[in-house]
């Protein structure tokens, strides 16, 4: 069995979830035009497999296809998206 992501809008939080239990989870604001990652978050068993990775490029795909611009309160995050990076795609 792999693990599935579930990107809820409503809740602004994307899911990982593997055997019917979730395992991971990021959560989101948007206001004005900006989604910001506020927290990123994997069970300790299922740590090491790029989960958290996949919910943040997840988040920014959907930034991209919405055309919201991103930020990440969450360090992990920012890392994972370059924002130190003086040319980051879609992002401020």
């Amino acid at each position: 069995m792999e693990v599935q992501y579930i990107h809820k809008r409503c809740c602004t939080r994307i899911s990982a979830v593997y055997d019917n239990e979730e395992v991971g989870y990021l959560t989101y604001t948007i206001e004005d035009g900006t989604l910001d990652i506020e927290h990123t978050v994997v069970n300790p068993e299922m740590r090491g497999q790029g989960i958290a990775r996949r919910m943040v490029q997840m988040a920014d795909a959907f930034c991209k296809r919405e055309g919201l611009k991103i930020k990440a309160s969450c360090s992990y995050a920012a890392d994972v998206l370059g924002l130190d990076n003086p040319n980051p795609s879609c992002k401020i």
